[in-house]
């Protein structure tokens, strides 16, 4: 449980320190996304068509009930169904994260592994079994 709180602060501060720098560089700006009011009946509309833009004929006949344009209604879901999806920025640094650290561990196992005999000759893996993983088991246990 700490290992995934520590891994969890780790990644928090390369994403929002290192990636971002990154992001930044490689052109990708943060945008703030302007907030949408809160609407009942759009939201189960909304629900009802699985989050996706409703029938014009039902945004018509819920505009006819509220008094509101039927622009005014494919404003507010457009808003509201992107507050759903993640920003380029939030994707490029997640993924920058991924990266670097499926990077890291890789290299870790390869330099972790890299004298030991089954690396090379897949018949070596058998031999002296169980006492063979103990023996390794400094080395590998962080890589698991």
């Amino acid at each position: 449980s700490s290992g995934i709180n520590a891994e969890y602060g780790v990644r928090s501060v390369f994403e929002r320190y290192v990636g971002s720098s990154i992001a930044l560089l490689a052109g990708i700006r943060q945008c703030k996304r302007r907030p949408f009011s809160e609407n009942v009946r759009l939201e189960s509309l909304l629900a009802q068509h699985s989050y996706a833009m409703p029938p014009d004929m039902a945004l018509v006949a819920l505009s006819k009930e509220t008094a509101e344009s039927v622009k005014s209604q494919q404003r507010w879901i457009r808003r509201r169904q992107q507050a759903i999806f993640s920003t380029r920025h939030t994707k490029f640094t997640e993924s920058s994260w991924r990266f670097v650290f499926y990077s890291t561990m890789f290299i870790y196992g390869i330099i972790s592994l890299w004298e030991e005999d089954f690396l090379w000759d897949t018949k070596h893996c058998w031999i002296g079994y169980p006492i063979k993983i103990w023996a390794m088991k400094d080395k590998i246990y962080w890589y698991s």
